[in-house]
């Protein structure tokens, strides 16, 4: 039963043929009332139809609940056509067969199974997980695998409904720990670079479902740390310093200064640009330096700006971004709406530096130099400028 959809999905086809049933089989009964009470059934599976298909597309348990209700409906009316009105034949036997099985299966998964869900509290958790994570990197060790941790604190604990929802979105091999004040969330195959943008669409994905704001610390394994235990320190690490300043939401371990930036990126966005020398692609990075510290939203803007492939990396008084399929005229376009979208959210000030592949240099390292170099000398200019 761990598999809900495909529970659902059993529901949704019983209830299918329940109907089908109900619509081939004879119900040779004239008594007032009993064609009445055939209407009633057909509805009533109408609706337990629908509010199953309403559960799969939106993982909202109150459908499952809705539905619960009305299969108690359909087994009285079943019932009341078994013994008041003596409607006999196998395909009445069929209706109440798939009616005990509807009721067992919503109220079991819209009641029970939430309780599957285990809360911890954030310091059980990093003892727990310190242990029960490292196997876990130790599997991927064996095949260089990545991990990226997250370290998530919501300003009031989400629902379990909200919990599964976002289970629902992560990969079958990615790892979901519900606590008392956030959640913690493991990555398989995941850089910095790609886990920051899952850190901002899960951002979005809890506003949206429960209007909670969200912070997220990250860290990886074993870019920061061999062991599971410091890793998930880390991520922590970062939390804090996302709480504890009027800035990005989702800090990535290390993304302190631009410096600790630059150095972390020569390594987390190496395999982007193996990528796009794999495909023969023109990238191209940005270094944006602010003229005020990102404030709580600026993150999320900046992201609209950009493709959802690029991959930006936020520091207090800027970000980096990884540009794919970008030359270095693409790459100029997109600098000038970013200021314009800067100076119009805000009124702040920013200067980008630019720098392409491959006519800027052959490596991440190479490329984040030459940008930063760009950006500073325009700011240099523009704090020198005559008044």
């Amino acid at each position: 039963m761990k598999d809900s959809k495909a529970v659902e999905l059993i529901n949704l086809v019983g209830i299918v043929v329940a109907l089908a049933t109900l619509g081939v089989d004879p119900w040779a009964v004239t008594a007032p009332g009993a064609e009445g009470l055939k209407i009633g059934l057909a509805l009533f599976f109408s609706l337990e139809a629908i509010c199953v298909y309403l559960s799969m597309r939106s993982g909202r348990r109150e459908w499952l609940r809705i539905q619960f209700s009305l299969s108690l409906l359909v087994l009285a009316a079943l019932m009341g056509a078994l013994f008041i009105y003596e409607v006999k034949g196998e395909g009445v036997m069929v209706m109440i067969v798939i009616g005990l099985m509807t009721t067992e299966t919503s109220l079991m998964m819209s009641f029970l199974s939430s309780d599957e869900v285990r809360v911890l509290k954030r310091f059980d958790a990093l003892e727990k997980l310190s242990i029960d994570w490292q196997l876990v990197a130790q599997q991927a060790a064996t095949s260089n695998t990545p991990l990226s941790v997250l370290s998530v604190h919501t300003m009031r604990p989400i629902t379990k409904d909200v919990f599964s929802m976002l289970e629902k979105e992560l990969r079958s091999k990615d790892l979901l720990i519900m606590l008392d004040d956030g959640l913690f969330i493991l990555l398989w195959d995941t850089l910095p670079a790609v886990a920051s943008q899952v850190g901002n669409k899960m951002r979005n994905f809890i506003m949206e479902q429960a209007h909670v704001e969200s912070w997220i610390g990250i860290a990886s394994y074993p870019l920061h740390d061999e062991r599971m235990k410091p890793v998930l320190e880390y991520a922590e690490e970062a939390l804090h310093a996302a709480r504890a300043v009027d800035g990005p939401s989702v800090v990535v371990y290390g993304y302190t200064t631009r410096a600790d930036t630059m150095a972390s990126l020569e390594k987390d966005w190496e395999s982007l640009l193996d990528i796009a020398k794999e495909n023969q692609q023109s990238v191209s990075v940005l270094a944006i330096t602010t003229s005020q510290p990102l404030r709580t939203g600026m993150a999320d803007l900046i992201q609209r700006e950009f493709r959802t492939k690029d991959v930006i990396a936020s520091v207090p008084n800027g970000f980096y971004v990884f540009l794919f399929k970008a030359d270095e005229h693409v790459v100029a376009r997109v600098a000038d709406r970013v200021e314009e979208a800067l100076r119009q959210w805000g009124g702040i000030q920013s200067w980008v530096g630019t720098s392409s592949y491959p006519g800027d240099g052959e490596s991440i390292g190479a490329l984040l130099r030459h940008a930063e170099r760009n950006t500073q000398r325009l700011a240099y200019g523009e704090y020198n400028s005559p008044l």
